[in-house]
C-alpha cells in the first residue's frame, strides 16, 4: 500500500515484494552453472493492487561483440579494455496474459526499470539491495514535475547533412527490389556512448554506477528501436574520469559541435562506430535537454547527439536519447497532423511526465523516406565473425562462429530454415539468410541479387553456392559517365556541376573558369593542398582540382561558411573541420585528365585500367578493383554460360519465333491450296486478265512475306552489356 517514506520526485508509490518464480529448464542447468544471472526470469509483483507475472529474457543485443570500455588515469593516460561480459543483468520482457505489454528491467541490485500493462506505464525501483527486498512501484504520471518544462534545443530550421538535390535519386524507387530488400533487412546500429566528467562526478566518481546507468539506458533504447527492425548495440563506453576531452559548456549547440568534431578527429581513429552520444551532467541553457544532427547516421562528422542527464530515472533519459537518435535517423518532430497510438510518441518536441515508447506515423514515414533516399550502409554491416572476440550467443540474431544461422529466440524466430535452439539449419536446408537464399535453398547462379543503381554500378549475382549476395561492385574506375562529362570513380560519377548542386542546391551551377584562378593564391578560399597547416597554391595546370567554385543556388552552403566574389561562391571550413569544399578526387579536369590529391594528372596514371576488361573471360568486365565481374545475364564464375533467367528468356524467344514460323508456313500452304482450288473452279474466266487482276488483288502480299520469313535464319539475341552540414534537431 502507500507509504510515507520519501522517494525523491515521486508523489505516491506502492511497496511490493517481488516473488521470483522458478523458470530454469533442465537443459539449461549445465550451461548456467557459471552464470550469476539467468537467461530467463519470472517474477510475480503487484501493480496498482493487482498481481501480475513479469516474464523477462536477457537482452542479448545489449553489447556489440567487440565492446570496449575506456577510462583515464589521473595523469590522463587512456586505458581501454575489452571486457568479456558473458553475463549481465539487463532484460526485456512482457506481462503474462497481456499481448500489448512490454518491459525493460535490470536485476543488478533488485528490480529496476519500466513495464507497461493494460495501457498503464509503471516504474519499479529497489528500496533495498536485492530482488527479495522491498521495492517501489508507481505510475509514471505520479512523478512530480517541479522543474520547468523540458524541450528541444534548436528549432527545425538549420542545415541538413545532405542537400535537397541528391545525385542518383533519379535511379531510386521504393518499388525496386533493392529498395524493398533494404527496408526489410534487419539493421544494426552500433552506438558509442561517452559520459563526461560532470557525469562521472555526479555519481560519486564510481565507474560501476555510471556503467549500470548507461546499460539501463541502452536496454530501454533497444526495446524502442526493435519495433522498426533496428537492433541497437553498445559498441563502446567511455568515461572521462580525469577531465573532458573536448570543450563543453551549457550552450547545447556549442557542445554538440565540439563533441562531433572530437568524434571525427579522435574517436573514429581508434574505435569504429555508427553513432556516438554524449551524456553530460551539464544543465543546458533554457529548457534544452538534448540536441542532435538530422539525417546524419553513418556520417563520420555528424552522426552524433548530446543528452543532459536530466532525470534520476534512467528510463526517462533513455527516452531522450532515443529521441535524439531518431533525429540522426531522419525523423523530425511530431506535429498535430501525426497519428500517435499513445498519449505521446518518441519524437514529441516536449518532455512530459509520460515516457514515450512508440513512433508516430510521421516518424515512420520520415524514417522510411530517409532510408530509401540514403540507404546508410553502416546499418546493414553485420560485424565479420572473425573479428568477434566474445563467445557466440545463439538467439541474438547475429550469425557467429560455429553457427549456421541465427533467427533470434524461439519466440521471435519465424524462419523455417533455422532451428532457434541450436542455430543450425533444419533438415534439407542449405541456407537460412541472405538475398541469394529462397525457400531454404541457394538461388541459381547468375540470379541478380543487387540490381544496377546507376551508370557507374555493376549488378551483383548469386554464385549458386552461398545464400549471401556478393559485396557491392562498381564500374571500372575511368569508365566514361554523364555523357562523357565525368569518369566513374568508386561507384560515383563526380563532376564539378553536380558537386555545386550538392553544395548550394539544385539551381546552382559550376562557376566560370575565371573563378578558378583564385586557386593560385594559396589562401583558405583558394588552394590545392595543405601542408603543415599552410595552404599550398595550385599550379596553373591544377586549378580545376582545388577549391570548388559555384554560382547561383541557395545563399549559404550546406557545410562550412560562405566566401563569395563577383559571381563566384565557395565554402571554407570552421575551426577543426575538414574542408568539404574541395573538388573531389576522380573529377574530370580535361581530356583524359583527372583530379588526384589536388593535381590534374593523366587518368591512366590514376586508374591504370586500360585493356583490363580484355583480360576477362567470357562475358565479363573489369570492376573498380580491376577484378573480373560478370555482365548481367551471365553466370559466375566463368561468365560464359547464360544465367537461368537469360536461358529462360532465350527459350521463350525461340518458342515465339518457331510458333510464328509454323503459323506462317500453315498460312502459306493454306493459301496455295485455296488458290489452286479457285483456279480449278474458274473455267473460262481464267484467261480473262480482269479476273486475274481481281484474284491477285483479293489477297495482296500474303504468300510472299510468309516465304521471306521462312527463309530467314533464326538468330538468338545476345544478352545486353551492362553499362553536408546537417540540420540540428533536439
Amino acid at each position: 500500500g502507500s507509504t510515507s517514506k520519501i522517494l525523491p520526485g515521486v508523489e505516491q508509490y506502492e511497496i511490493v515484494y517481488p516473488r521470483k518464480l522458478h523458470t530454469v529448464h533442465k537443459r539449461d542447468v549445465e550451461r548456467n552453472k557459471e552464470k550469476k544471472y539467468d537467461d530467463t526470469l519470472e517474477y510475480e509483483i503487484k501493480a496498482n493492487g493487482e498481481e501480475v507475472i513479469l516474464h523477462l529474457e536477457k537482452n542479448k543485443d545489449l553489447l556489440a561483440k567487440d565492446y570496449t570500455e575506456t577510462v583515464y588515469s589521473d595523469d590522463g593516460q587512456q586505458i581501454t579494455t575489452s571486457p568479456q561480459i558473458k553475463d549481465h543483468c539487463y532484460y526485456e520482457g512482457y506481462i503474462q496474459d497481456d499481448a500489448d505489454s512490454t518491459a525493460s528491467i535490470s536485476t543488478c541490485t533488485g528490480l529496476s526499470g519500466y513495464f507497461e500493462t493494460r495501457g498503464q506505464k509503471y516504474l519499479i525501483e529497489p528500496l533495498g539491495s536485492s530482488d527479495r527486498d522491498e521495492h517501489a512501484v508507481y505510475e509514471y504520471e505520479k512523478l512530480r514535475e517541479d522543474e520547468p518544462i523540458k524541450t528541444c534545443g534548436v528549432v527545425n530550421s538549420s542545415w541538413d547533412v545532405h542537400s535537397k538535390y541528391r545525385i542518383g535519386d533519379i535511379f531510386k524507387s521504393s518499388n525496386s527490389p533493392e529498395m524493398k530488400a533494404y527496408l526489410k533487412a534487419k539493421k544494426y546500429l552500433e552506438v558509442y556512448i561517452v559520459a563526461d566528467n560532470t557525469m562521472y562526478k555526479k555519481y560519486n566518481q564510481d565507474v560501476e554506477t555510471v556503467r549500470q546507468r548507461i546499460f539501463g539506458i541502452v536496454n530501454y533504447i533497444n526495446t524502442v528501436y526493435k519495433a522498426i527492425n533496428i537492433y541497437v548495440a553498445l559498441i563502446g563506453l567511455e568515461i572521462w574520469t580525469d577531465n573532458d576531452k573536448c570543450l563543453l559548456s551549457r550552450t547545447a549547440g556549442f557542445t554538440l559541435d565540439s563533441f562531433s568534431k572530437w568524434r571525427n578527429s579522435d574517436l573514429l581513429k581508434r574505435k569504429r562506430n555508427d553513432n556516438a552520444q554524449l551524456i553530460t551532467g551539464y544543465d543546458f541553457e533554457g529548457t534544452t535537454i538534448g540536441l542532435a544532427f538530422l539525417k546524419s547516421i553513418c556520417s563520420d562528422v555528424y552522426s552524433a547527439g548530446i543528452i543532459q542527464d536530466h532525470s534520476r530515472n534512467e528510463i526517462a533519459v533513455g527516452a531522450t536519447m532515443a529521441h535524439e537518435m531518431g533525429h540522426n535517423l531522419g525523423m523530425s518532430h511530431d506535429t498535430k497532423a501525426c497519428i500517435c497510438n499513445a498519449k505521446v510518441c518518441i519524437m514529441t518536441d516536449t518532455v512530459s511526465s509520460i515516457i514515450p515508447k512508440l513512433f508516430s506515423s510521421c516518424s515512420l514515414q520520415d524514417f522510411e523516406k530517409y532510408m530509401l533516399n540514403d540507404m546508410p550502409k553502416c546499418l546493414t554491416n553485420i560485424p565479420d565473425i572473425n573479428t568477434i572476440v566474445a563467445p557466440p550467443t545463439c538467439g541474438n540474431g547475429f550469425v557467429e562462429k560455429g553457427e549456421e544461422c541465427d533467427c533470434g529466440t524461439a519466440e521471435e524466430c519465424t524462419n523455417p530454415c533455422c532451428n532457434p535452439e541450436t542455430c543450425k539449419l533444419t533438415a534439407g536446408s542449405k541456407c537460412a539468410h541472405g538475398e541469394c537464399c529462397e525457400n531454404c535453398q541457394y538461388k541459381a547462379a547468375g540470379t541478380v541479387c543487387r540490381a544496377v543503381k546507376d551508370e557507374c554500378d555493376l549488378p551483383e549475382m548469386c554464385t549458386g553456392y552461398s545464400g549471401n549476395c556478393p559485396s557491392d561492385r562498381f564500374r571500372m574506375n575511368g569508365h566514361p559517365c554523364n555523357e562523357g562529362e565525368g569518369f566513374c570513380y568508386m561507384g560515383n560519377c563526380p563532376t564539378r556541376e553536380q558537386q555545386c548542386k550538392a553544395a548550394f542546391g539544385p539551381r546552382a551551377t559550376e562557376g566560370a573558369a575565371s573563378c578558378y584562378r583564385m586557386n593560385e593564391r594559396g589562401v583558405y578560399y583558394g588552394y590545392c593542398k595543405k601542408k603543415s597547416g599552410s595552404h599550398v597554391p595550385c599550379k596553373r595546370k591544377d586549378i580545376m582540382c582545388g577549391k570548388l567554385f559555384c554560382t547561383g543556388g541557395q545563399e549559404m552552403p550546406t557545410y562550412g561558411s560562405l566566401v563569395t566574389f563577383e559571381s563566384c561562391k565557395a565554402s571554407f571550413p570552421r575551426d577543426g573541420e575538414g574542408d568539404l569544399g574541395m573538388i573531389l578526387n576522380g573529377t574530370k579536369c580535361g581530356d583524359g585528365m583527372v583530379c588526384s590529391n589536388g593535381e590534374c594528372v593523366p587518368a591512366e596514371d590514376v586508374f591504370r585500367s586500360s585493356d583490363c576488361s580484355a583480360k576477362c573471360p567470357g562475358h565479363a568486365v573489369c570492376d573498380h578493383e580491376l577484378q573480373c565481374q560478370c555482365e548481367e545475364g551471365w553466370a559466375p564464375p566463368t561468365c560464359d554460360s547464360s544465367s537461368a533467367a537469360t536461358s529462360f528468356a532465350i527459350i521463350a524467344v525461340v518458342l515465339v519465333i518457331l510458333t510464328v514460323t509454323i503459323i506462317a508456313a500453315a498460312l502459306l500452304i493454306y493459301f496455295r491450296v485455296f488458290k489452286k482450288s479457285r483456279q480449278t473452279r474458274r473455267g473460262p474466266g481464267a484467261t480473262n486478265q480482269v479476273f486475274v487482276d481481281q484474284e491477285q488483288g483479293e489477297h495482296p502480299g500474303l504468300a510472299i512475306p510468309a516465304q521471306k520469313m521462312n527463309d530467314k535464319k533464326l538468330l538468338l539475341p545476345v544478352p545486353p552489356p551492362q553499362e553536408n552540414k546537417p540540420q540540428l534537431r533536439s
